[in-house]
């Protein structure tokens, strides 16, 4: 009887309103497959975990076990990726002078890897080892993109030892490689300790404007 009702209500519906009604439930069985997926990988994500631990506690030496064991992890984020968790794209923000092979190399991603296996610690700590590069922040989301944001050192002096010359930022951070053309009038400290002190030099520049052109010097 309620199937005979609902069929009556549905045959005074317009082609639009059902439609609609179909669109509404296609996206809430599309909730529901989500949902699904994400308590399959973590239930999955935590039996490989105790898998893991269980096998190594009697096996870790084992060569041959390492290797099955890293092609069933590989394997495991093989399926995240073919879920869709994969990088798509990645949007880079803060970089003006830094060098983008530079970048490209430290953050090591491609379009296309499981960007659930991506350390996000990793990819920032790389690429604060690049000189021109102060701080790093690397975020996730999901299904597949990633953003990454940059600080620059601002360099602040020119440093001239050994007969080279490089530029500091005011940590006294050394910076090779990057274009020197648009710095060369800042100011020239020399010798092999300047570095460590170059934040006190500048302070006290600041102070007396008249020496501090003296320091002043274009170079090449």
């Amino acid at each position: 009887m309620a199937k005979k009702n609902a069929g009556k209500r549905n045959s005074g519906m317009t082609a639009r309103q059902r439609q609609s009604q179909q669109i509404m439930r296609e996206k809430a069985a599309h909730k529901k497959r989500q949902a699904l997926m994400k308590k399959i990988y973590v239930i999955g994500g935590a039996a490989l975990s105790m898998a893991l631990v269980a096998g190594g506690a009697w096996c870790w030496k084992t060569s041959a076990i390492s290797h099955a064991t890293a092609k069933l992890v590989d394997g495991a984020y093989g399926l995240t990726a073919d879920a869709g968790f994969s990088v798509q794209s990645l949007y880079l923000d803060g970089r003006s002078r830094s060098s983008m092979q530079e970048i490209t190399k430290a953050m090591a991603i491609r379009k296309g890897d499981p960007i659930l296996r991506i350390s996000l610690d990793e990819v920032r700590e790389r690429l604060e080892k690049i000189e021109s590069v102060s701080h790093a922040s690397v975020e996730r989301a999901l299904p597949g993109s990633l953003y990454v944001h940059i600080t620059e050192r601002e360099p602040v002096a020119l440093w001239q030892n050994n007969g080279k010359i490089a530029l500091l930022d005011d940590n006294g951070v050394v910076m090779t490689g990057l274009d020197m053309e648009p710095y060369k009038q800042l100011p020239l400290v020399i010798g092999t300790e300047a570095p460590s002190h170059v934040r006190e030099v500048l302070g006290f520049l600041a102070a007396q404007p008249d020496l501090a052109r003296r320091f002043s010097q274009r170079y090449g």
